[in-house]
């Protein structure tokens, strides 16, 4: 919008103005499509010639309408300047308003019509007559005597000459201007069919370039396909020499790779003859140590029965120590003691019998004691294993020792510990 507002701006503003604007601008374009009409010539040799001789026709209308729009102009030109002239000379006129030139009959004529002292007498008639016709006459109005009148008619006859003179001019130019709007209509109809001939050109020219592509790429499409051939020829030539190779080299090593297996799976059928007794030998020994191996499991299980029948009288034992060390430190019998001042008699903590209740804490609390009793020895021999890992690097002193004795214990800490809860159970 911007930009149609500034080319709006830019038009002239009388009719006469945008008039010579637009010649200028088809003289302008007149020469740019003649060169195209002449570039264009080489592309209409291939119409008719009906068509060639219609577009040589046309192009020579162009240039004579070329011709014609230059004297049009030039006549324009001319035909503003003698009217701004005459422009001024009405304008001049005007502002001079120019006075009428009359004789005494003609002023004493035109007061008489005027009926200025018809129905007075004689005498005064005579007596007031000039003052009378000085009173209604206008201002411009001179009276002159006939000899001065007469180059001022000369002149006025001269001035109707000139008048009629500019009317015919002012014709001509009417007629000029209608025979330049018909030149124009002609131009603006020969411009849109010369714009219709560059399109039709355009399109031609479209086609014959698609087509000579095309052309090429056929060639070069056909070019590559004799390679082409060329080259599968030379392939298959290649590949059936490549596979007769193959399949002897081929033969060959199936040859070699049998008689390498055949000798291989002879020494592997031996090797495994090998294998076999010495392994047999071997499973006999192992059959016998896992014999053993059970045999000292028994050994084991009745040891740990046994230890477990230990471990719950010595749980009852502590138990009953527990009993008598409460009876010993109760208030009542510290207050017994005091107020008789003999110690009682007390017997032994094996001696002592637990009640039903007692027996029953006893074995709810063994299976704890268990557990804790083995992670008690675990953490033992962890704590052994990492006095003598800390023992080693003192004694060593390397930078790199406690970093590495560090990495060791955390290595040994992190892991939970693992129990068999089964066989402390059991």
């Amino acid at each position: 919008m911007s930009g149609r507002a500034a080319m709006t701006a830019q038009l002239p503003e009388t009719a006469e103005e945008r008039l010579m604007f637009y010649c200028e601008v088809l003289m302008a374009n007149v020469p740019m499509l003649i060169a195209d009409l002449s570039s264009a010539k080489y592309a209409f040799l291939s119409f008719s010639g009906k068509t060639r001789e219609e577009v040589k026709q046309k192009q020579s209308l162009i240039q004579s309408l070329g011709r014609s729009f230059t004297s049009v102009t030039g006549a324009t030109k001319s035909l503003q300047s003698a009217k701004k002239t005459l422009d001024e000379y009405e304008t001049k006129l005007v502002k001079a308003a120019p006075p009428k030139f009359l004789t005494s009959e003609e002023a004493l004529q035109l007061t008489n019509t005027n009926g200025v002292g018809a129905n007075g007498d004689a005498s005064r008639a005579g007596t007031s007559r000039t003052t009378d016709r000085a009173t209604t006459l206008p201002d411009t109005t001179l009276i002159l005597i006939e000899d001065d009148i007469r180059p001022v008619r000369a002149a006025e006859d001269a001035l109707e000459k000139e008048k009629a003179a500019l009317a015919k001019v002012t014709q001509a130019c009417q007629e000029v201007e209608s025979a330049f709007e018909k030149a124009r209509s002609q131009c603006q109809t020969m411009t849109e069919h010369v714009q219709g001939l560059k399109w039709k050109y355009d399109a031609v020219y479209k086609a014959w370039k698609s087509t000579e592509l095309e052309r090429k790429l056929v060639a070069i499409v056909r070019d590559e396909l004799k390679e082409r051939r060329a080259l599968i020829y030379d392939a298959v030539r290649c590949s059936k020499e490549i596979e007769e190779e193959c399949s002897t080299q081929e033969l060959k090593i199936i040859q070699d790779s049998i008689a390498a297996a055949e000798a291989e799976s002879t020494a592997m059928a031996q090797e495994l003859k090998a294998q076999k007794e010495r392994y047999e030998v071997e499973l006999a020994t192992y059959q016998i140590a896992y014999k053993e191996l059970q045999a000292e499991v028994e050994m084991l299980r009745d040891r740990c029965k046994t230890l477990q029948a230990h471990e719950l009288e010595l749980e009852m034992l502590g138990k009953k120590q527990q009993l008598e060390e409460t009876d010993r430190n109760s208030l009542r019998k510290v207050m017994v003691e005091t107020l008789t001042m003999s110690p009682l008699k007390r017997g032994k903590a094996a001696d002592r019998t637990l009640t039903a209740e007692q027996q029953a804490e006893v074995m709810t609390d063994h299976p704890l004691v268990a557990l804790l009793a083995a992670r008690i020895s675990v953490l033992q021999e962890q704590r052994k294993t990492i006095g003598g890992i800390l023992i080693n690097a003192r004694g060593l002193g390397h930078s790199d020792d406690p970093s590495s004795a560090i990495d060791r214990i955390q290595a040994l800490l992190e892991p939970a510990i693992q129990l068999d809860e089964e066989a402390l159970a059991h």
